[in-house]
């Protein structure tokens, strides 16, 4: 399927600078780049080594401008601190209920999982930003039928279709609100209310991960003061910090219960599948082509209700990877090793 879309306009050339974008177009990227191409006109790739298979699917188009880098700076905020928090949920619930059960002895594995989700977000990000197609138009190449991209679909629904994380979390802060006013609050009400502000920031947006940025950033502005007090609540006892290091350096440290009992499904989801998010890390593709990441300028944005659906192309775009001058897909992949870092996640991507 082709589209007949207007050329699109060219990207002014940076003063000083052919692989760094201006701080205009920099400050672009926090709403996402879109630049529509004529994709008739461009060439298809031929299969040759200087450009990625084309698998099972359709031809890509050669189109040899990969738009210059932002700098960090241009992306530090609701970009940054939304995939720190979108993939941070196993960090956040699975490892301390496993250092919990099983000491701080076991804590070395969390790097295990750091390493795993390096090599798996890395390679998302190279093919997304190398084509501009999702990872699900990735996988889509690998048989005639398409099978990966629909059975990543089926199992993440099975895992969030029923709205569990809201009725626990409504349940908790049902808890927290009956401790301090000595009244029992029932946490139905207080689910439908998460659920109907979920539904509120995905409709009222015009497009879909800008509204997604902006809350996580309201919820880390109030997430840090809160830890802060719980720390304090507690107490900080420096004998506990220790073994917190101690644990992180205990290679091989592994409990015979935690790897034959029911403490095993756990280690597994939050080993070997990165977390309780599990297939949520191949969104940060998704979050990659919205935001217009290299290659991904040229496809469209994932609008909410209020907004207008852009044009995603069926083929992807991709450069000349022998030709001279592609310095900025290299940078590319650097701001984003950068900017999808962050302390709240085990997430980290490498580099090109």
């Amino acid at each position: 399927m082709t589209h007949n879309r207007p050329p699109a306009p060219p990207i002014p050339a940076a003063a000083d600078d052919p692989v760094r974008a201006t701080d205009e177009e920099g400050r672009a990227y926090r709403e996402g780049v879109y630049h529509p191409l004529a994709e008739v006109e461009l060439p298809t790739a031929p299969e040759d080594p200087r450009f990625p298979r084309r698998g099972h699917g359709p031809a890509f188009r050669v189109h040899g401008e990969v738009p210059r880098v932002p700098r960090l700076r241009h992306l530090i905020g609701p970009s940054v601190i939304a995939v720190g928090m979108g993939l941070g949920a196993g960090e956040f619930l699975l490892w301390p209920n496993l250092i919990t059960v099983n000491g701080y002895g076991v804590l070395w594995l969390f790097w295990v999982g750091v390493l795993t989700q390096f090599v798996v977000i890395g390679e998302i990000e190279r093919w997304t930003i190398a084509t501009g197609e999702s990872v699900f138009g990735g996988m889509a190449r690998l048989d005639r039928r398409a099978f990966w991209p629909w059975f990543f679909l089926a199992a993440t629904l099975a895992g969030f279709f029923w709205p569990g994380w809201a009725s626990q979390s409504a349940e908790f802060t049902g808890q927290i609100i009956g401790g301090l006013t000595g009244t029992r609050m029932d946490w139905q009400p207080i689910a439908m209310v998460m659920l109907l502000v979920i539904w509120l920031g995905l409709a009222v947006s015009r497009v879909v991960y800008n509204a997604l940025e902006r809350f996580e950033l309201m919820l880390v502005m109030a997430l840090f003061p809160l830890l802060l007090v719980a720390l304090f609540v507690v107490g900080v006892v420096p004998g506990e910090v220790l073994a917190l290091f101690k644990g992180a350096a205990s290679v091989g440290n592994v409990p015979p219960a935690m790897v034959t009992g029911k403490q095993f499904p756990t280690l597994l989801i939050a080993v070997a599948y990165a977390g309780s998010g599990g297939t949520l890390l191949l969104a940060q593709s998704l979050w990659l082509r919205d935001k217009g990441f290299g290659m991904a300028a040229y496809q469209g944005r994932i609008a909410g209700i209020r907004g207008r659906n852009e044009e995603v192309s069926e083929t992807g775009y991709v450069f000349d990877a022998s030709a001279p001058g592609r310095s900025p897909a290299r940078a590319w992949m650097r701001v984003a090793e950068q900017g999808c870092w962050s302390p709240l996640s085990s997430s980290s991507c490498s580099a090109w």
